[in-house]
């Protein structure tokens, strides 16, 4: 499982989230918080892609990678909203699951672990 917490603090620079880097079957750290800095929610979602992409072992771009768009998922600077992950990106990530073989993401939720009762359409009803 994985929690982002949407806060409308102001963090500190150009910091726009905080993730632990690698940590998705981690209980304690298979967190992010994210800051609502934007009206529109393309920016923030991209921001939580952002630092779901650092639980899944995604560090940040470098200068190097490219996505087929102008601005991809994992750069440091957020501009305007970015639709892709980079090649980089992918290949990180693939190797994290290859050497972390992260058994969590095989699970699925139990019912009595959904917070929110189950409706039509979250594969619980």
């Amino acid at each position: 499982d994985n929690a982002q917490l949407l806060t409308r603090i102001d963090f500190n620079g150009n910091t726009l989230g905080l993730a632990y880097i690698g940590a998705l079957c981690s209980p304690k750290e298979s967190v992010a918080v994210v800051q609502d800095y934007n009206k529109g929610t393309s920016m923030v979602a991209v921001t939580m892609a952002h630092e779901m992409g650092h639980n899944l072992g995604i560090n940040h771009d470098r200068r190097s990678c490219t996505c087929g768009s102008n601005k991809c998922i994992m750069s440091t600077r957020r501009t305007k909203p970015a639709y892709q992950f980079s090649s980089c990106s992918v290949q990180e990530h693939h190797r994290y699951l290859l050497r972390e073989r992260p058994q969590c993401i095989l699970n699925k939720p139990l019912s009595t672990d959904i917070i929110t009762p189950p409706v039509c359409g979250n594969f619980f009803v």
